[in-house]
């Protein structure tokens, strides 16, 4: 039997190698979708990394690499104000504008940390004051002081009463050390406490060796206000307490028992009959036991956990036997009355074993030597001469009959493949010489299909040759999209003068030329609290004593602000680290609007201030 590939299910199989395999239809559909490096037209909307400010390579440019490179190309010249001249620095009377040397001076020689301006009432008001004082300072102080009784030295020996006197009625502290021999002896204050020393407290149940301790005394008050006995607590090597029972009569004296004190004590049953055994009932599982206290039968023998017990199984008692058993029968009886086979020495006896029919099987060369077999029913023949079988259907073997031959299926295949046996067929025998046994998940890129992908461009950094185009991106574009000579040319025209352009958070050098008015935000302080991040000029109406504080300060730039205060009423405490020109705050007249200018270039560390005040409303 020849094979061809067809016959084993792969008939569409080409005998290529999987290095020889062209480009699929498939493969090349995907193909399609891929960029050519050499003069790809991009659709949709291409992206790539935006290279940094200043790359001048043949890196792909971005839209957003484009903007940044207007910006740092945009660098204005001067500094002009709004009439289209430089602006003048500020005289030294202070008006509005740039900052001039001599009041940049003035905002050096303000210590860090120096006190706000304020009024004069403010300033001697001794609590707005903080930090100590020589008590030298202040007058008659020292005098007075020396006038008061000292706390130690001569004088400070003896009993000092010391009473406080609260709302709701006086509390004292009493060390008399004098016996509290009856409970009405106790003075007669509200909420006293009275605590004597080594006292003798009338024999409690101490041991014979000590019978002083520390006492203390309390006395209560009842809720109607009628008064109530006292209560001692007794310190000493014992613990114990007393009440008063009368205005007369002491308690007895309750030792509290502790760990010291336990094994001065021995348990008894109140009455009679403490001695003997004590019952003591126990719920739950017990961790041991020696005796069960109520004994158990088990077939019939008491069994209470004090020792073991033997029990006889009586025959007729049990269930479930086979009724034909007989109490009292012996094994024999038994086996055969279930009809079970006998042992001897551990095996079935020969006799007892059912018949047992064993094939044999004969090779003959003729039909002679068959049929003069001794063989049995179920023996079979093979002969050699037809190359066929033959098993014995019945006795006696002598008869041709009674032979049956073993038929074997038509169509017997004689070879495969041109191979007799044993056969073994290799990828050729099917016309698939060339063909790699792997699966199509494990294939690797063919020679054909990798050269296809050579003249395709890699997502990651692809390197494209001849004129690439994409679609031109809008105007303001600000993305990773790709950026066409059309794009830059329109957005380096339309924002050659940044004619209205807003710029976010920009670093620009040199200096700048303003052909208009420079505007900022005006931005109203929320609370007291500016937030420099919203601008430069800020506006605020107090009417109250009021703290300003500020955030977001730039750390790495120097940074200004100007703040428009009216000034209804209260007093002013500017923020950390505000520095005035002469290290004095400006006076602020209520009622007037007032400038503030702050400048800082280290972060906040350090603000210098000027003012301009008492501007009409």
């Amino acid at each position: 039997m020849a094979l061809v590939k067809g016959d084993v299910g792969l008939g569409n199989v080409d005998d290529t190698s999987d290095a020889n395999k062209p480009v699929s239809t498939a493969q090349q559909t995907a193909l399609d979708l891929k960029a050519n490096l050499a003069s790809p037209t991009f659709t949709g909307t291409p992206a790539a990394p935006t290279a940094a400010v200043n790359t001048n390579t043949t890196q792909v440019a971005t839209t957003a690499f484009v903007n940044a490179e207007i910006l740092a190309d945009a660098a204005p010249i001067a500094h002009v104000g709004s009439g289209g001249t430089s602006h003048a620095v500020v005289v030294a009377g202070g008006a509005a504008g740039f900052m001039s040397g001599a009041d940049k001076a003035k905002l050096d020689g303000v210590a860090a940390g120096a006190t706000a301006n304020s009024t004069d009432a403010h300033l001697k008001d001794r609590a707005n004051h903080t930090g100590e004082q020589a008590i030298s300072t202040v007058t008659g102080l020292g005098t007075a002081v020396a006038g008061k009784a000292p706390l130690t030295g001569v004088g400070a020996s003896g009993t000092w009463p010391i009473s406080v006197t609260g709302q709701s009625g006086s509390f004292a502290v009493i060390d008399d050390r004098n016996v509290v021999s009856q409970p009405n002896q106790v003075p007669d204050r509200s909420g006293v406490f009275n605590f004597r020393f080594k006292e003798n407290v009338g024999s409690p149940p101490f041991p014979a060796s000590s019978t002083y301790a520390h006492v203390l005394t309390i006395n209560g008050w009842t809720a109607d206000g009628t008064g109530g006995w006292p209560t001692q607590m007794s310190f000493g090597e014992r613990l114990s307490y007393r009440k008063g029972d009368t205005s007369t009569i002491w308690g007895a004296w309750r030792q509290l028992v502790d760990s010291a004190s336990i094994g001065e004590f021995a348990p008894s049953l109140t009455g009679a009959g403490a001695t003997g055994n004590w019952g003591i009932s126990v719920t739950g599982n017990a961790a041991t036991a020696t005796k069960l206290a109520t004994p158990r039968a088990i077939n019939g023998v008491n069994f209470d956990g004090t020792a073991n017990i033997s029990v006889q199984v009586d025959w007729s008692a049990v269930t479930g036997k086979p009724a034909v058993i007989v109490a009292g029968a012996d094994a024999a009886t038994a086996r055969s009355a279930i009809g079970a086979a006998s042992l001897v020495g551990g095996k079935i006896p020969e006799h007892e074993l059912p018949a047992l029919a064993i094939t044999d099987v004969f090779p003959v060369a003729s039909e002679a030597a068959m049929l003069a077999l001794t063989a049995e029913k179920g023996d079979m023949a093979i002969r050699s001469d037809l190359n066929k079988c033959f098993a014995l259907s019945a006795a006696p073997a002598s008869t041709l009959a009674n032979w049956l031959e073993l038929k074997t299926p038509a169509n017997v295949v004689l070879s495969v493949a041109g191979r007799t046996g044993a056969v073994i067929l290799a990828k050729a025998d099917v016309d698939l010489a060339n063909v790699d046994n792997t699966t199509d998940a494990d294939k690797p890129i063919s020679t054909a299909t990798q050269t296809a992908l050579n003249d395709k461009a890699n997502l990651a950094s692809p390197k494209l040759t001849g004129a690439p185009t994409a679609p031109t991106a809008a105007a303001g574009t600000n993305t990773t999209q790709l950026a066409t000579t059309e794009h830059v040319f329109a957005e380096r025209t339309n924002t050659a003068t940044l004619t209205n352009k807003t710029l976010t958070s920009p670093t620009i050098t040199g200096a700048i030329y303003d052909n208009g008015s420079v505007q900022g935000n005006i931005t109203a302080v929320a609370a007291l609290a500016i937030d420099c991040s919203l601008g430069n000029y800020f506006t605020k109406t107090i009417n109250a004593n009021s703290t300003f504080t500020v955030s977001n300060v730039p750390s790495s730039r120097s940074y200004a602000f100007t703040l428009e205060l009216t000034h209804t009423s209260g007093m002013v405490t500017w923020f950390a680290n505000v520095q005035w020109p002469g290290g004095t705050a400006p006076t602020l007249t209520t009622g007037k609007t007032h400038l503030f200018t702050f400048v800082t270039n280290n972060g906040s560390a350090r603000w210098r201030g000027v003012a301009n005040t008492n501007y009409t409303n």
